[in-house]
């Protein structure tokens, strides 16, 4: 079995990072010949733009409340249930870890690190 490349990247205002993304979720992202279809895996939505044009629709009709940040709550708990480390939990979800000396100065995770780790969900 191939397992594709399974990195999309962030653009963030202080610059990009990559990030990785389930396998599962790779035919979203990948032509037929495992390669990314796109050169950066992203959507250029202002938040607005997103919430009134795709969100709230699709919210609607599933007859659902939710906000999209109620996503980053669910992909935690899925992580921390799935016993993913610490460390790759916070580096994937973007957080500081500058209030922990060996963690967030000491410790480093690989790509790969951090994708075994969210194909654990």
């Amino acid at each position: 079995m191939k397992l594709p490349n399974s990195y999309g990247s962030v653009i963030k205002l202080s610059g990009k990072r990559r990030k990785p993304y389930a396998v599962r979720i790779s035919k979203l992202v990948e032509d037929d010949t495992g390669k990314v279809k796109r050169k950066y895996t992203y959507l250029a939505y202002t938040y607005g733009t997103y919430m009134n044009g795709n969100f709230n629709t699709c919210m609607g009709k599933l007859k659902m409340k939710h906000l999209p940040h109620d996503g980053r709550h669910t992909f935690a708990s899925l992580m921390d249930s799935a016993g993913a480390n610490d460390v790759c939990i916070k580096l994937i979800m973007g957080h500081s870890m500058k209030n922990d000396t060996t963690k967030g100065t000491y410790t480093h995770k690989t790509l790969e690190e951090l994708l075994t780790e969210v194909n654990k969900i």
